[in-house]
């Protein structure tokens, strides 16, 4: 992930994935261990894309996601559902699912 420290708009929009990864943050059960593949699956990209531009361990390094387990083990992460970051983008999702449906019913 890249862009100025001090915009959070700027560096999520630098990052090709973080809206559909977003989204799969706030679809996804917090809490609960997830493989790379549900992630993935849940935010449309490719397992490819994830490990190619090592997106996971971003989320890991900012405190959205934890890596749990142990040696040996499938690599498994667990959303931070109390992150302000997550929270954050659980409002922002619902502010615009309010919005979108508030005008289609005009």
């Amino acid at each position: 992930m890249s862009g100025d420290p001090g915009s959070g708009w700027r560096t999520v929009a630098s990052w090709e994935e973080a809206p559909a990864l977003f989204a799969a943050l706030v679809e996804l059960e917090p809490e609960r261990e997830h493989t790379r593949a549900e992630i993935a699956d849940a935010a449309g990209v490719s397992l490819e894309t994830l490990y190619l531009a090592d997106t996971l361990e971003t989320l890991v390094e900012v405190g959205l996601l934890e890596r749990p387990g142990g040696e040996g083990e499938e690599t498994c992460y667990v959303i931070d559902g109390a992150h302000p970051v997550v929270d954050a983008a659980r409002a922002f999702d619902n502010a615009v699912g309010t919005a979108v449906e508030g005008e289609q019913n005009r």
